[in-house]
């Protein structure tokens, strides 16, 4: 899969759909924090998806190297930028296997943990009911408030102060015994409305997704970048839900302040679920000031419909397809 192609789509997408995702944001396009999650998703997701489609579908030849990388003006401009994919790409290939194994042992480790989060401490529906009554009626309660099915939760012992979910096909909260003697009964309702938000927009098997996109363009620092800058918007698209299903600003505001200022450690369990795909009300604490001005802020109603959502989409995947097929 890698060759001069791949390597120059990979920079040049991810640069071009970036820097159109931010216009529309800047543009007040995309207000809404589940909107501007969907944008920049693309810098990851269009350099792959044009470059298959070109490469193995349209069969579309490099027209620099059509031309032999030889020319004058733009035609040698681009020659240099093929020319230099060519180059990295032949000194990429050793790299992309180790790549792919450490992305396997990623993948094997942070699901061990998980596994073992269960094993260790899953209880049947009627322990979990006995143990912690108010933590589970709350969760039944909040599931029938947003019409799904309550998913499995496991309460893990330790003063810890965390919260994610994780699971693609069941779905699973985690939620530290430290935090439940941390909160009031009302935020630890918000923290398991952010957790079940999560649940309901599918964060966690698109973020597996961006994770496999980002390690297929491991030798990018821009896929990098960009897969940090759209797992911390997923966080805030959570938070927006949220506030929009329970409109309770204050409590949310209140949850965050609080866990903000107890999650001063980080434990080794804490690395361990950072190599996954997973998400949560705790997560990357670094964002704690911006999310609590959006729940205090929060105005409610500011989703943007989906045909806009829609426009923008196509808007930065036509231009960018546009931009890869002259450049390469």
């Amino acid at each position: 899969m890698i060759n001069h192609v791949f390597v120059v789509y990979a920079y040049v997408g991810s640069i071009t759909a970036l820097l159109l995702s931010f216009l529309v944001i800047r543009s007040n396009w995309a207000r809404d924090p589940r909107q501007r999650a969907a944008l920049l998703f693309l810098p990851l997701v269009l350099p792959i998806a044009i470059y298959v489609f070109y490469a193995y579908l349209l069969k579309k030849p490099c027209p620099a190297g059509l031309a032999g990388w030889a020319g004058t003006g733009v035609v040698a401009w681009l020659g240099q930028i093929c020319a230099a994919g060519y180059w990295l790409g032949s000194k990429l290939v050793p790299l992309f296997v180790v790549a792919a194994v450490f992305a396997l042992l990623k993948l094997v480790v942070s699901s061990w943990y998980t596994n073992s989060l269960i094993t260790r401490y899953g209880q049947p529906t009627e322990s979990i009911k006995a143990s912690h009554p108010a933590l589970y009626q709350t969760l039944i309660d909040l599931c029938r408030e947003m019409e799904f099915e309550a998913p499995r939760l496991i309460v893990v012992p330790g003063a810890a102060i965390k919260s994610f979910t994780f699971g693609v096909t069941s779905p699973t909260i985690v939620i530290s015994q430290g935090l439940l003697q941390l909160l009031s009964g009302q935020e630890l309702r918000m923290v398991l409305a952010h957790e079940l938000a999560h649940i309901t927009r599918r964060d966690v098997a698109s973020s597996w997704l961006a994770v496999l996109l980002r390690d297929l363009m491991f030798f990018n620092p821009v896929a990098h970048w960009v897969f940090a800058l759209h797992q911390a918007e997923k966080e805030k698209a959570a938070d927006a839900l949220a506030l929009e299903l329970f409109n309770e600003p204050v409590e949310y505001a209140s949850a965050l302040l609080t866990m903000w200022k107890a999650r001063a450690g980080f434990s080794a369990g804490d690395a361990l679920v950072g190599l996954g795909a997973h998400l949560g009300f705790a997560a990357r604490t670094n964002l704690m000031e911006s999310r609590v001005r959006l729940a205090l802020d929060y105005p409610g109603g500011e989703e943007q419909s989906k045909s806009r959502l829609a426009g923008n989409v196509a808007l930065v995947a036509g231009v960018t397809a546009l931009i890869l097929a002259l450049v390469c």
